[in-house]
């Protein structure tokens, strides 16, 4: 298994940030699924377990004469990221159904720790704090009470945070 190189905030974090990488092998086909990191929709935060798109079957970028394959770099319009098993995958990392997500405020949500066990993903917790830092909302608050005794709107604390 191969683990990425951590940011400590996820500032700058754009959409979706690969946490660790795994092969799965199954009789029929081996694939890589992603522990990703990204933004939630109703959370503050997604972690989620992705895959790249099947492209094209590799075996059509097999040079026989050199022995290697020679993959382009897009196909059908999608880049090209790595052949897995026997296809060329690429464009998006995509997940499939509600159970492949969840999304959290804190990574100490009990809901994110029982995804990643339900997931078997769940000794990568402290690689998934190396991205997220402490939840200072709350910090700020307990130092100093309520958003309103500080003078910031909850819009303009998280902006500074």
């Amino acid at each position: 298994m191969r683990v990425f190189p951590a940011i400590k905030t996820m500032e700058g974090f754009v959409r979706t940030k690969i946490i660790v990488k795994r092969e799965i092998n199954s009789t029929i086909s081996t694939w890589c699924e992603y522990l990703c990191l990204g933004r939630g929709s109703l959370k503050k935060y997604k972690a989620y377990a992705a895959c790249y798109e099947p492209l094209a079957e590799a075996a059509n970028f097999y040079d026989t004469d050199k022995g290697i394959y020679t993959l382009p770099e897009v196909i059908d319009g999608k880049r090209v990221k790595d052949i897995e098993g026997t296809w060329v995958v690429g464009g998006s990392l995509n997940y499939y159904d509600h159970e492949d997500f969840t999304e959290f405020d804190s990574i100490d949500d009990k809901k994110l720790i029982n995804w990643l066990n339900f997931m078997q993903w769940d000794e990568q917790l402290s690689a998934i704090r190396q991205y997220i830092k402490p939840d200072d909302n709350r910090m700020l608050r307990n130092i100093f009470g309520s958003k309103k005794s500080i003078g910031l709107t909850e819009t303009e604390l998280d902006t500074y945070l």
